[in-house]
């Protein structure tokens, strides 16, 4: 494969989640190079051994894209299109001021104050990304996970707070889900 035909990406989510735990399946490894010039995506993981393959998966991140991302952004039913996974793990109850412990945040709740997270500044975000701009990576427990990040500016007293959301999907009974909403900033 010629060099120029493959992108290092840095997963986001490995740079911020410094306090997740050591065990935690979820957190990320570090750089991993995907070929985007194909509909199947060859993933590798650079050791301290050097790149090797970790595993090849046909990941057409145009139709995932097309699937789970545009529907989100055209504020379709999303309900309806089979995009999130429950229990949805991470920070969305937060988000939405729940002022419950996250142990009884429900589907019902996250879909009641679904624009909180998926508002229109969100979906503008999303709206001038594309599927080159999915992150691919693999998770400690070797799962691969596609993620998608939104960076948000917000001005406070004359001060701009740089903060963002970082969706993160994988397969879950042989579809792409979202199963984390990420916080980040």
């Amino acid at each position: 494969m010629k060099k120029n035909s493959l992108i290092i990406v840095l997963c986001i989510a490995n740079l911020i989640s410094c306090n997740q735990s050591k065990n935690d399946p979820t957190e990320l490894t570090g750089l991993i190079e995907v070929d985007t010039t194909s509909s199947e995506s060859m993933v590798y993981n650079e050791s301290s051994e050097g790149l090797s393959e970790i595993a090849l998966d046909s990941i057409n991140l145009k139709e995932f894209w097309t699937s789970k991302i545009v529907p989100i952004i055209n504020n379709e039913n999303v309900k309806s299109k089979n995009i999130f996974h429950f229990p949805l793990e991470g920070d969305w109850g937060i988000m939405m001021e729940l002022n419950k412990p996250d142990s009884l945040w429900t589907e019902n709740d996250f879909f009641d104050n679904y624009e909180v997270v998926f508002n229109k500044e969100v979906r503008d975000k999303l709206k001038i990304q594309n599927h080159n701009d999915v992150e691919v990576s693999v998770s400690n427990n070797g799962d691969i996970e596609l993620l998608v990040g939104v960076g948000l500016v917000t001005l406070i007293d004359d001060f701009n707070d740089e903060s963002g959301i970082i969706f993160r999907f994988r397969k879950i009974d042989d579809e792409w889900k979202l199963y984390v909403i990420q916080g980040v900033g």
